[in-house]
């Protein structure tokens, strides 16, 4: 490959890492029940990261959670018809700090149906 041509492949290959790198987690899943599917029900993060939610089943989109002390900026209620997007806001920049720790919150697929509790850890590790 000649020099000119690879000036020009680099800058696509350097903005593809960059979207891999910033792309989102995918969401957390709420099962038909309105409990958190067993492959979410523990969901690590860092601080300043951010936890999405959405339905397992295609065509169902109705869901809420609610953090009883809750770690996300935007405060402790999220749900389909509310903010769908927690980002991260405690001191948790290094372990042993008391913020990096489990946050329990209750998940349902709307706001007075059953609740169930699922979590998310925030560690700085990650």
């Amino acid at each position: 490959m000649n020099a000119r041509a690879l000036w020009g492949v680099l800058p696509a290959i350097a903005a593809g890492l960059l979207v891999a790198q910033t792309a989102p987690p995918p969401p957390v899943l709420v099962g038909d029940d309105g409990s958190v599917i067993a492959a979410h029900q523990v969901v690590h993060r860092k601080n300043g990261e951010t936890v999405r939610w959405g339905r397992q089943t295609a065509g169902q989109t109705t869901w809420y959670v609610k953090f009883a002390q809750s770690p996300c900026r935007e405060g402790p209620e999220f749900g389909h018809d509310r903010s769908t997007t927690c980002t991260i806001s405690v001191a948790c920049n290094s372990a042993g700090d008391a913020a990096c720790k489990s946050y329990k919150y209750s998940s349902a697929t709307a706001s007075n149906a059953t609740m169930h509790d699922p979590e998310i850890v925030v560690d700085p590790s990650l």
